[in-house]
């Protein structure tokens, strides 16, 4: 008896579908790849983070350095620019002092008369000082007048005055 062309077909098909075990097979082989593929990226994602940390802590500590680099030549130059403004205070300081020593002597007093002279004492001041007031009309003394006002020469020979608050200064 011959098997007619359809039930053949029929036969073909039923045995080429995959059995339970096949399918399950299948399943879990595709999880596999799935969970593998998923394993892969976030590896990838993990390295590429790490990279992109590392080089942001690079970038951070070349900005600190550059930072720390910037705040020393600051430092090195005040240092400098008050080395040279100390230098050139102290040359002044010396010149004007030895201008008022010939300036002095020219006139023929000594220091020590000058000691004993009534400017060498820090006058009172008086009430009424303080209270004037220039033509803006603050309470404030102008420095020239407030200098000649309550100024005097020391026994060493350096110069004084009493500023606005009441404290003496040397010059």
């Amino acid at each position: 008896m011959t098997v007619p062309d359809e039930i053949r077909e029929l036969i073909r098909r039923h045995n080429a579908r995959d059995t339970p075990k096949q399918r399950e097979r299948a399943r879990r082989q595709e999880w596999r790849e799935e969970e593998d593929m998923k394993k892969r990226e976030a590896a990838r994602r993990r390295a590429h983070e790490a990279a992109r940390s590392r080089e942001h802590e690079a970038a951070r500590k070349k900005e600190y350095e550059a930072a720390r680099w910037r705040e020393y030549e600051a430092g090195l130059r005040a240092a400098e620019y008050e080395r040279k403004n100390c230098a050139a205070r102290d040359a002044n300081v010396g010149s004007s002092r030895a201008r008022r020593a010939d300036y002095y002597q020219s006139r023929g007093s000594s220091r020590q008369e000058r000691s004993r002279s009534p400017a060498s004492t820090p006058p009172r001041r008086s009430s009424t000082m303080s209270r004037t007031k220039d033509r803006r009309g603050s309470d404030a003394i102008g420095v020239r007048d407030q200098r000649e006002s309550t100024a005097g020469v020391r026994s060493d020979g350096r110069s004084w005055y009493q500023n606005r608050h009441g404290d003496y200064k040397l010059y």
